[in-house]
């Protein structure tokens, strides 16, 4: 399926759904970071990704 051409700004908003299967102690352990830090399951799981992700450019950029 061809996705139609986006402007790179609004690219970077979109969002995709997806089904993600946890283990039950890691989906108990992000459930409970999420709750202590005030954001939703899914805000966390975004939040923790983002950040590795920027870790392993900064990473990546060092080498």
């Amino acid at each position: 399926m061809h996705e139609p051409d986006v402007p790179p700004v609004l690219a970077a908003h979109e969002e995709r759904r997806i089904t993600l299967r946890l283990p039950a102690d890691l989906h108990e352990w992000l459930a409970a970071q999420a709750k202590s830090a005030r954001r939703s399951l899914n805000s966390e799981i975004v939040y923790r990704l983002e950040t590795e992700r920027t870790a392993a450019e900064a990473d990546n950029k060092s080498r």
